[in-house]
């Protein structure tokens, strides 16, 4: 699968699957709390499968308030 990071590591990897999502994040050393998988245009759970073909998006997630 081509798996394209977003955000403060920007690069494109090729990773073989069948993994769950959960594999992938550890595979690649992301924490799942502070990072959005997406396929498709829709984010993920850590229990869905991704096959060969997928093409998936990480994005870091920032957080944050405003200013008073």
């Amino acid at each position: 699968m081509q798996v394209r990071l977003r955000g403060g590591r920007q690069e494109v990897i090729q990773v073989r699957g069948p993994l769950t999502v959960r594999q992938l994040a550890k595979q690649l050393d992301l924490d799942l709390e502070s990072h959005l998988f997406v396929r498709e245009g829709r984010v993920l759970t850590p229990d869905v499968r991704l096959g060969d073909d997928d093409q998936i998006e990480v994005y870091r997630a920032i957080s944050g308030g405003t200013r008073r």
